[in-house]
């Protein structure tokens, strides 16, 4: 299902408060994730933004108190993406396919640091 079928299915499915989905066309547009009411529950999905700045998403990994966005970075190069704060900061990594420079490099980040 396309995300933007969800908004129309939103009706079938048991929530307290209606669903909100925005989208952002670069990474300029994103809100300041200190503005972010905490009172909802928020998910940001990046996608492809290794070719822009990267200033904005990085503060939604280093936000001050509480968590109040979950955020998902969806890139095709793990080495691309800042290490501070993003690769180190982040809880969770899924790996598909990988060549050997790639499966180095993470095997490097994330199993020699421990």
């Amino acid at each position: 299902m396309l995300i933007e079928e969800l908004s129309e299915t939103n009706g079938n499915i048991r929530s307290r408060q209606p669903t909100e989905y925005n989208f952002y066309e670069s990474a300029d547009d994103l809100p300041d994730p200190k503005k972010i009411s905490p009172e909802h529950k928020n998910l940001m999905i990046f996608d492809d933004l290794l070719s822009q700045k990267q200033n904005k998403c990085e503060a939604y990994y280093v936000v001050e108190g509480i968590q109040i966005v979950i955020v998902c970075i969806l890139s095709q190069k793990y080495s691309k993406l800042p290490c501070q704060p993003i690769r180190e900061n982040s809880n969770f990594l899924c790996l598909f396919p990988q060549d050997q420079i790639n499966i180095d490099h993470i095997y490097n980040d994330m199993c020699l640091k421990i």
